[in-house]
């Protein structure tokens, strides 16, 4: 409802069903993500609610050029993270638990 962009996508099994990623930040299509969002915010961040854009995607051509440069990292080995290692974050020196400072 507030505006539209036309991009070059690649279908990837990183990002499945309904969902649609857009990046923010890009070099050949600075502030996409800005023109398919409305004004609403998050009130505790006041980042815009990019999660909450309603999109509609039609196909325009089947094939065409890969719109991922070879530079881009995911083209990279991955070296996963075994979780969420928060048990670290919560020992280190220094840490300070601001729910606890209440």
């Amino acid at each position: 409802p507030y505006g539209a962009v036309k991009l070059r996508v690649l279908v990837t099994d990183r990002v499945q069903g309904t969902e649609i990623y857009v990046p923010m930040h890009s070099t050949s299509h600075d502030g996409a993500v800005n023109l398919l969002t409305g004004g609403a915010f998050d009130v505790v961040t006041r980042t815009p609610a990019y999660k909450q854009a309603k999109v509609r995607m039609q196909i325009l051509e089947v094939d065409g050029q890969n719109p991922l440069p070879r530079i881009n990292p995911r083209y990279k080995k991955r070296h996963p993270q075994n979780g969420v290692e928060v048990g670290r974050k919560w020992n280190r020196p220094g840490y300070v638990d601001l729910v606890d400072q209440k």
